[in-house]
């Protein structure tokens, strides 16, 4: 049995309990350590609701969280488009088995999942590519009171 007056003992591995607290706070030696996750819980809970307000944050995006986000939307792109044909492909074979018609609605169901998949990854090609063009410095503006048109 141990000896409690030589004070706590510092947690060994799996014995005891150990916090973790933020490091931007626990910095700050005025503030108490009850307020301190007190103050870290309030700050968490503060970024949740403003996000599912859709408030964004008043920083300015990174380079590295773009990479990020872009990596993310390739990734979610190129697994819709390998992953949607199989599922219809599944779709078609299933009602081919109930109907009997073997590899009639596999092909149209697949042909029909691709056939949209490239439908919408053109119209939204085109459509991005037409708000960057509205936004680029070289977009076509109405020319500004008092100033005569060239065209």
């Amino acid at each position: 049995m141990r000896d409690h007056s030589q004070g706590p003992r510092s947690p060994v591995s799996g014995e005891g309990r150990v916090e973790q607290r933020d490091r931007k706070i626990e910095a700050r030696a005025d503030v108490p350590v009850r307020r301190r996750t007190l103050r870290s819980l309030i700050s968490r809970q503060a970024a949740s609701a403003a996000a599912a307000a859709g408030v964004r944050p008043e920083h300015e995006p990174t380079e590295r969280g773009d990479l990020y986000r872009n990596f993310g939307d390739g990734f979610t792109r190129a697994f819709e488009l390998a992953v949607t044909p199989v599922i219809f492909g599944a779709a078609g074979y299933w009602a081919d088995g109930r109907l009997g018609i073997r590899p009639l609605l596999t092909i149209v169901f697949t042909l029909l999942a691709i056939v949209g998949l490239l439908l919408r990854t053109w119209y939204g090609y085109v459509y991005r590519m037409q708000k960057l063009e509205e936004a680029g410095p070289w977009a076509s503006r109405p020319p500004a009171e008092g100033v005569k048109s060239t065209a």
